[in-house]
Order: C-alpha cells, then sequence, then structure tokens
C-alpha cells in the first residue's frame, strides 16, 4: 500500500476528483476534460476485451460488481476456492467469461456471454480471440455457448 501510495501521490497533480454515484473517483484532467466536452447522454465508444483468469482489473471491480456485471453472475467470474475466470468486458463491464483450450495446432476459445450481445460486440469478442490465437501462432477455432439465463 506504501508503494501505491507514493505513486498516487506522484500522479496527483494529473489527477482531478470526480463523484461516480455518489463515490470519489479519479481521472487525469484530460480524461476529465474530455468528458465534460461530451454531448449530454452520449455513450462512450464500444470497447470489447478478452481479459484473462485473475486479471487485476478484475479482481479489482469485484468490489463493486454491482455496477459492472447485469445480474446475478458473479459466482461466474469469481468462483469456488479464489479461482477467478478470463472474462468478456464490454465498455469496462463484466459481459461474460471464456475459456480455452488448444488440441494440437488449434486453439478453441469457447465465449459465454451472460446476456445477448449486438452482432457488432460479437465480432469484436471474435476479433479479440482470434488476434490471441495469431499471437500464439495457433489456428482459430472461436466458438460461442448460447447467452447464459440467469441463475436461480
Amino acid at each position: 500500500m506504501r508503494a501505491a501510495h507514493r505513486r498516487f501521490e506522484r500522479l496527483a497533480p494529473e489527477l482531478v476528483a470526480v463523484d461516480v454515484e455518489g463515490r470519489r473517483a479519479w481521472l487525469t484532467r484530460a480524461a476529465a476534460t474530455d468528458l465534460a466536452g461530451a454531448p449530454a447522454g452520449s455513450a462512450p465508444a464500444e470497447r470489447v476485451r478478452l481479459v484473462p483468469d485473475f486479471d487485476p482489473y478484475v479482481i479489482g471491480a469485484l468490489p463493486h460488481v454491482e455496477r459492472l456485471l447485469p445480474g446475478p453472475f458473479k459466482s461466474r467470474v469469481s468462483r469456488t476456492a479464489g479461482w477467478i475466470s478470463p472474462a468478456l468486458l464490454v465498455d469496462g463491464a463484466l459481459a461474460g467469461t471464456w475459456r480455452h483450450e488448444r488440441r494440437g495446432p488449434d486453439l478453441r476459445i469457447q465465449l459465454a456471454p451472460f446476456l445477448p450481445l449486438p452482432a457488432h460486440m460479437r465480432a469484436a469478442a471474435e476479433a479479440q480471440a482470434e488476434a490471441l490465437e495469431a499471437w500464439l501462432g495457433l489456428r482459430p477455432e472461436v466458438r460461442w455457448e448460447a447467452e447464459a439465463p440467469s441463475p436461480q
């Protein structure tokens, strides 16, 4: 914690405090200026990412899961015995999980969204999976699980 506090203090001149739904948060001055200039009601650009298991963003998001995870899906991300699943993120929100399996020269990536995703978000997730496969030098095989129903 001491090292984190020192880093925060070094960045302090570049930061501005903001209120996010009653909680204090921090933005860079540049980001705050960009947000202030955005048209009212405009949505941020959609970003889709596949992050690995135990990703620091996901671990840090779990205390705020009610804002970043639709419905009662926390148990699919933060599983038994402290396991943190690889996650599908859309605009920073936890939108699903994913897993992979290597089979010879193939890498099968199985995407499991929590809720239905529009076609352009599905395509962006597939592009993320294919980029991972290309980076590893494996042939891509991307599959989708049906959107998961809400847990009972």
